[in-house]
């Protein structure tokens, strides 16, 4: 008789067992829901590129400044490089951080998406939206390489308006070299 009572209650202790061990439910994390900067980016992109606009390169480094005419070869490598990293994307979301503001002097919605590691190669994205029409009117994006004793700082900041301006900064063994340069490529917007 205990053998037939064991055989019945050998089950539940199993089916008992079995309801401890399941996995404890995760946490639902928060989504977080950034804009599509890169993709913004991409897409004025594409659309300089389907129309044969001439491009200007303003070059300042120091007190002088000189103007060159650019092909789109060296236009695309100016900029295709804040295209690297998508913060959208599920391998870089969760290493940035989202803050927004209106600022009514400028009437501007302004996104700001700070990493918050240091590894990361874009260390600052800033987003100004039209309130009004939700489209973007300029993107600031800052990014940090370093390599031995040297330091190069990037920051974008691309127009609507048919520009964008570029500023690289070097420090190597603590000296400063610093270039900027402002593409126009749509002077009737300006």
């Amino acid at each position: 008789m205990k053998f037939y009572s064991l055989l019945i209650l050998l089950p539940a202790i199993f089916y008992t067992s079995a309801c401890k061990q399941q996995k404890p439910q995760q946490k639902e994390q928060k989504q977080k829901d950034f804009l599509p900067v890169t993709d913004f980016l991409a897409g004025e992109i594409r659309h300089i590129d389907s129309i044969p606009y001439a491009f200007t390169n303003f070059i300042t480094i120091g007190d002088k400044t000189d103007s060159a005419f650019i092909n789109k070869e060296l236009f695309h490598t100016m900029v295709n490089e804040f295209l690297e990293v998508n913060i959208t994307d599920k391998k870089h979301i969760d290493y940035y951080d989202e803050t927004s503001l209106i600022d009514t002097s400028i009437n501007m919605a302004i996104f700001t998406y700070l990493a918050n590691s240091p590894d990361m190669k874009v260390a600052r994205i800033d987003a100004y939206i039209d309130p009004g029409s939700g489209k973007f009117r300029k993107v600031f994006i800052k990014r940090i390489y370093n390599n031995k004793d040297t330091t190069w700082e990037k920051q974008l900041l691309w127009q609507t308006s048919g520009n964008f301006s570029l500023i690289t900064r070097q420090v190597v063994n603590d000296k400063e070299f610093i270039k900027q340069e402002r593409v126009v490529w749509d002077d009737k917007k300006e």
